[in-house]
């Protein structure tokens, strides 16, 4: 026999399968951005939550991603924001959901990823 949920709990179990949808990255969303993002709205819980659900929605990322961050200063999420990412922080007045690699500049130059 299972356990029978009202239909409060079935909305609250809704709301929280949508929220954590929204929550992970943008198909072709750069780590930067995806952690700009993240922890502009859900804050840092001093881990790689979020990291690690871009990890795993990017096949392609390096298996030891965290430990090549740990190695640039980055202890957790908001840490890479800060000290790996942070010739990269945009002044502000920006967007933060204005992603360069998803949305190029006219004019921009190949290459530049690599600073």
């Amino acid at each position: 026999m299972g356990i029978e949920m009202s239909i409060g709990d079935e909305a609250e179990q809704f709301l929280a399968s949508l929220a954590q949808a929204r929550s992970g990255p943008e198909p072709h969303e750069c780590l930067r951005c995806f952690l700009r993002r993240a922890v502009s709205r859900r804050g840092c819980d001093g881990g790689f939550g979020s990291v690690r659900r871009w990890q795993l929605a990017n096949p392609g990322a390096p298996p030891d991603l965290i430990d090549q961050l740990e190695l640039q200063g980055g202890g957790c999420d908001c840490e890479v924001v800060l000290n790996v990412f942070r010739d990269e922080i945009v002044p502000p007045t920006r967007p933060l959901a204005d992603c360069p690699s998803r949305h190029p500049r006219a004019g921009s130059t190949a290459g530049s990823e690599g600073r």
